[in-house]
């Protein structure tokens, strides 16, 4: 039965097999006494098995295995560079099997502010200075990318060691480039102190930019999130607290003009159309504000295809209700009066529903409500003119409405109340509407005689009273 040994390479814990272990540690062994002669030999054997440490998990990881064997030590060796050969020759070692990986970082050894002009030209693999004077340019003309690049530096890691700047290049992370890249590495900050200097003052601005990248990031998440709240507090209180906002007679209004059933319908897609997009805002805020993992698939395409749903069905009904305004109807129907007793006529309006007239008249439609039921009334419209060609009073009701074609128009009833006493005439303030509102105007015209005088009784607004005093009635 072979032994298992328990080893620590770079700070990660590994179990190796005993035939494996001495493998290892030969390989290990022969490099330490090759590089152990030189100045920046520590820092190489150090990224040697920081390397070998990450091969030994990535094998783990693809054979399902917790122990390291022998296979996995000699695949290392292979892929790393075998001692003979590095020793010998270290030029011919240099490539090596495998797909070099390039990855993204910021460039540490050339940086100026935070290195990310020097990480993109390694990363692509151009001039570092034709990077700056493009982002210095667009600077100048286009200051977004002052926030871009802030946001870049934010973003983007860091390259610490020897492995990462190999990867930021493109190149083999085996020991022929370990070894190079540490040695430029040292002999860079060896030579240049002042390098040293000002690459120290860019990390100060770089760990300041990225606190203040951090702080516009929580501030932009946080007035997000109270936006996503007000609004999901406003467009709620619009359907069900309609009368204790500003707005209730605008949405009162609203109302009235659509059929119950289709009214019931535009508040349902309403409700979607409105609460998913701040509930949306509300999610993204939070993700900004506290970084946790959502499978945003499946939170996003159901509450996509509720919104579509509800955007294409609110479009079928406000097509539906636009048609019952595609057409104009007007009638008049005309009544004569008896003569009063006297030559004069009293005009009396009667507020039958209670609705404030003299304050409240000016507005288009109000919705009465009582013990059984609710309906619509809308104010009438008055003028009076004198004629001498009339004998006797008469009385014209002109009823207007929109409807679909002229016979639908027929069932816009439009009802008022009135009647002549004596030598008073009482009408309402207010028609009664059945069914939604279609725009429905009641206009009614009363022709008097030239000889008959009129009176208004103290419920009529004194703006009318002054109005039709005697003397100001029109001519017909």
């Amino acid at each position: 039965m072979k032994k298992t040994y328990t080893i620590n390479l770079s700070g990660k814990v590994f179990h190796i097999d005993e035939d494996a272990f001495e493998k290892l540690q030969d390989y290990l062994n022969t490099l330490k006494n090759h590089y152990i002669k030189e100045e920046d030999g520590t820092e190489i054997m150090y990224d040697i098995e920081s390397r070998i440490a990450e091969l030994f998990m990535q094998y783990q990881k693809e054979n399902f295995r917790e122990s390291i064997v022998l296979e996995d030590v000699e695949k290392a060796i292979t892929t790393m560079g075998k001692p003979a050969d590095i020793i010998d020759d270290e030029e011919e070692a240099e490539e090596s099997k495998g797909k070099p990986t390039h990855k993204l970082y910021r460039d540490p050894d050339h940086m100026v502010l935070g290195g990310v002009a020097s990480g993109l030209a390694s990363y692509w693999g151009i001039s570092m200075i034709l990077i700056r004077i493009c982002f210095i340019l667009f600077s100048l003309y286009y200051g977004i990318f002052i926030l871009v690049y802030i946001v870049l530096w934010t973003v983007i890691p860091k390259a610490k060691n020897s492995r990462e700047k190999l990867e930021m290049k493109g190149k083999n992370i085996n020991i022929p480039n370990i070894e190079r890249s540490v040695k430029e590495e040292y002999q860079e900050i060896k030579i240049s102190s002042i390098h040293r200097f000002f690459r120290r003052i860019g990390e100060l601005i770089s760990r300041f930019f990225g606190g203040i990248g951090k702080a516009i990031a929580f501030l932009f998440g946080l007035s997000v999130l109270l936006f996503g709240i007000v609004s999901l507090f406003t467009f709620i209180s619009i359907l069900f607290l309609p009368n204790l906002m500003p707005w209730a007679e605008a949405y009162e209004e609203a109302t009235c003009m659509v059929s119950p059933f289709h009214l019931s319908i535009l508040k349902i897609c309403f409700f979607f159309l409105t609460v998913i997009p701040c509930l949306f805002i509300i999610f993204l805020a939070l993700k900004i504000l506290i970084s946790f993992e959502s499978n945003n698939r499946t939170i996003l395409l159901p509450a996509g295809v509720i919104w579509l749903v509800c955007l294409f069905l609110l479009l079928i009904v406000g097509l539906s209700e636009a048609q019952n305004y595609t057409q104009r109807t007007i009638r008049t129907n005309t009544s004569t009066l008896l003569s009063p007793l006297s030559n004069k006529i009293v005009i009396d309006l009667k507020d039958r529903y209670n609705t404030g007239y003299n304050t409240n008249r000016y507005r288009s439609i109000f919705r009465v409500r009582d013990t059984k039921a609710s309906f619509l009334v809308s104010p009438v419209k008055f003028s009076i003119y004198a004629s001498k060609d009339v004998e006797e009073p008469q009385i014209f009701f002109n009823r207007s409405t929109n409807a679909s074609d002229y016979f639908n128009a027929e069932d816009k009833g439009i009802q008022i109340n009135w009647e002549l006493k004596n030598d008073t005439l009482r009408m309402d303030n207010y028609f009664k509407i059945e069914g939604p509102w279609r725009g429905q105007e009641l206009y009614i015209r009363i022709l008097l005689p030239s000889h008959c005088k009129i009176e208004f009784t103290e419920n009529v607004p004194r703006d009318l009273k002054f109005y039709y005093l005697e003397g100001q009635i029109k001519e017909y």
